[in-house]
């Protein structure tokens, strides 16, 4: 089982870049596969992760700090996996820069 968070320096507080980037942790979610929810969440990080039982959980988290952030995915996922989890995780990160829908 390995433990990753995927992390990039993220906004301050009073940076214009902190909501964009609370609406963007909002949108990866969370998830955990012993949740009641199961499969069943709005995430589409989360249904990628549930359909293809890559991970054993995530959340997505921003931390804005004084003069800077830290914004990622920290991911759950059985060794064998953790290459398709990875793909998955920055697949969704990617989106999100060129294509968000309702």
């Amino acid at each position: 089982e390995a433990h990753v968070a995927l992390a990039f320096q993220g906004a301050s507080w009073t940076s214009e870049y902190s909501y964009p980037l609370m609406v963007m942790q909002t949108i990866l979610g969370s998830w955990d596969r012993s949740s009641a929810a199961g499969r069943n969440v709005s995430s589409k990080l989360a249904g990628d992760m549930s359909d293809h039982d890559i991970a054993h959980s995530f959340m997505s988290f921003n931390t804005c700090y004084k003069d800077t952030g830290l914004f990622g995915v920290y991911v759950v996922a059985p060794d064998n996996k953790l290459e398709d989890a990875m793909w998955y995780t920055l697949d969704n990160m990617v989106r999100l820069c060129h294509n968000v829908t309702d």
